[in-house]
């Protein structure tokens, strides 16, 4: 009987139940089998030990399994099974765990256990687990960055939950659902697997995590000629930006894609149950203190030190920057969307990181900022009815701390800014680095302006609102400003993604966001210049 039950159904054999019996680690895992005999041979070894326990409730325990098997082969010609021909459904994907610590100690109170991903049915196909796993032209899975995602039959994309495939666009299921956005571009499937680093002693012997298509960063790689540091929004979903940073690599052609490495920081708090000897930040924020340059948590370590998410940055851009490491660098990139976009932003107008100390001068810097809510301003002015100019008293008295840091220089800074350049000199050699704005061309959701649009989480405190309506007014007015501020000798550019709103692969992968990311130095940097195209 157990061997037809296993066999129609494919049972998940979870040991967290079996340990609760045996007190055995509550560290586990999920296994998945097809293999009716091996799993039969685990129950009954259990079964043997536990006879005693088990007899009283095995006659309960066999009717359940009976009505599950015979609800299960009911149901089956109408399900969707992993040999269904119809390709262009979400197969349901078997939830594994990657194991990051053998350590069963609390951390703090933080108990870490696993950080899931999923295994796309039986193959080795590996996705961030608020993904759909989509069949791919190459007969395995790729990863589409929603949750019921629907799959297009190409093998090659997929669209958003609320959309469905049509031709090469994704249309609105329901349109009133968001009356800005009826249709818009497809995602393209990216792929795993999705290695997780850590950075060692960052802070007293604790450590940082992140995402890496290139092993530990602090080791060095003589091949590479382009690395993207690419930096999660509020969600801190780092293995989702990685996918999607991989999958950009992939697409473009400034570079051999095997001279390109992507790595993803992942800015943890303590509802990501971080590992036993990993830094991470202040969790009551629900758009991230580490996203302003705000020092971790002092519980994390055993001294209480901290250390400011920009001086985790700084290790990074240090180490690219070694050239008896990365001898054969040329680029690198930093780029953020949402959250990880102002995180960029302040940090590049805030580092304390030189890439000057390098004399060889063979390493390029660019930093990239995609679709954030708000800028640091340089100063006070704000642009009102097409005018920079300073807010009115009674403005100024309705949002009195509009200017102050996040929106502004003037005062409430992290210890990151107090320790490093004066905002002077901040100001000065903010005109010199490479930054691009790049702006989606539908990110214009503000829910007071189109009830039921989906701003995908648009601030509008009023420090916010004195920057602009959305994120693309905003984006441009800042762009507008630092040009009206530097008097056109700024090195920095804005680029236009059309029809995509406020979507982070979308935003990467589009010809404008390649150009943006990957295009090489003598080519990429367009000063003071706006760019629509792709």
């Amino acid at each position: 009987f157990i061997h037809s039950f296993i066999h129609f159904n494919y049972i998940e054999f979870d040991l967290m139940s079996l340990s609760r019996f045996n007190n055995k680690s509550s560290t586990y895992s999920k296994l998945g089998t097809k293999d009716p005999k091996s799993l039969t041979n685990q129950l009954f070894a259990f079964a043997r030990k536990h006879e005693t326990m088990l007899r009283g409730g095995l006659i309960a325990l066999l009717t359940i399994a009976v009505l599950i098997t015979l609800g299960s082969m009911a149901a089956g010609s109408g399900g969707t099974h992993a040999s269904n021909k119809n390709r262009n459904a979400p197969l349901t994907a078997n939830i594994v765990s990657v194991q990051l610590d053998n350590s069963n100690n609390n951390n703090n109170g933080h108990h870490f256990q696993h950080v899931m991903a999923q295994q796309c049915d039986a193959s080795t196909s590996v996705c961030p687990d608020d993904n759909t796993c989509c069949p791919s032209q190459d007969g395995l899975f790729g990863c589409c960055p929603s949750t019921e995602g629907d799959c297009c039959g190409d093998g090659k994309h997929c669209c958003a939950k609320g959309y469905k495939c049509s031709g090469d666009i994704c249309v609105a299921t329901d349109p009133s659902m968001d009356p800005d956005m009826t249709w818009m571009t497809q995602f393209n499937l990216c792929s795993g697997p999705l290695p997780l680093e850590r950075l060692e002693d960052v802070v007293n012997g604790t450590d940082f995590l992140y995402y890496s298509s290139m092993g530990n960063v602090a080791v060095g790689n003589s091949n590479l000629e382009m690395v993207a540091v690419v930096i999660h929004g509020a969600a801190r979903d780092a293995d989702n930006y990685f996918c999607a940073g991989k999958q950009a690599a992939a697409m473009q052609s400034a570079f051999p894609i095997s001279k390109v490495g992507v790595i993803a920081p992942w800015f943890t708090e303590p509802q990501d149950n971080p590992p036993q000897g990993v830094v991470y930040w202040n969790g009551k924020d629900p758009n991230g203190v580490w996203r302003s340059g705000q020092e971790s948590e002092p519980s994390a370590t055993e001294s209480g030190e901290t250390i400011s998410s920009y001086a985790v940055l700084d290790m990074i851009l240090n180490i690219l920057n070694d050239k008896v490491k990365y001898p054969n660098l040329k680029l690198v990139t930093v780029v953020g969307h949402s959250s990880g976009g102002q995180t960029v932003q302040r940090y590049v107008l805030s580092q304390h990181f030189d890439s000057s100390s390098d004399n060889t001068g063979t390493t390029h810097f660019r930093y990239v900022v995609a679709n954030p809510s708000s800028y640091c301003y340089l100063d006070a002015r704000r642009w009102i009815n097409g005018t920079l100019q300073l807010p009115s008293e009674v403005a100024e008295e309705a949002c009195p701390a509009y200017n102050m840091y996040e929106w502004g220089l003037d005062g409430n800074f992290p210890q990151y800014f107090i320790s490093g350049p004066s905002i002077k000199g901040m100001i000065s050699t903010y005109k010199t680095k490479d930054v691009i704005y790049l702006l989606g061309g539908n990110d214009t959701c503000n829910p007071s302006m189109i009830p039921g649009c989906q701003s995908h989480g648009l601030e509008v405190t009023c420090s916010d609102m004195m920057e602009g309506r959305f994120r693309l007014e905003r984006g441009k007015n800042y762009f507008n400003f630092i040009k009206e501020y530097y008097g056109g000798s700024s090195t920095h550019a804005m680029l236009i993604v059309p029809n995509v709103g406020h979507f982070h692969s979308l935003m990467f992968q589009s010809t404008n966001g390649l150009k943006a990311i990957f295009s090489k130095p003598s080519t990429g940097n367009h000063k003071g210049k706006t760019h629509k195209h792709g």
